[in-house]
């Protein structure tokens, strides 16, 4: 009984280990997935300007017909 009991702690220190780091990685791509996204909302938005798209975009000078607004 007391050797099942001396392997058992390591195995127990391990999974809340485990499970620390993995409650921490999850909430840190939790954060960068947001940021992610809301970079993606806000260049989208900013692509919207025609001054900011041809900053942004160097293909929008090829283009053969101007973006007309609507």
């Amino acid at each position: 009984m007391v050797m099942l009991m001396s392997k058992r702690n390591p195995v127990k220190r391990y999974v809340k280990l485990f499970i620390r780091l993995s409650n921490s990685v999850e909430k840190r791509l939790l954060q960068l997935t947001w940021v992610c996204f809301l970079l993606l909302i806000a260049a989208q938005a900013l692509l919207r300007w025609p001054v900011v798209r041809s900053f942004l975009s160097g293909i929008e000078g090829l283009e053969g017909l101007p973006y007309s607004q609507e």
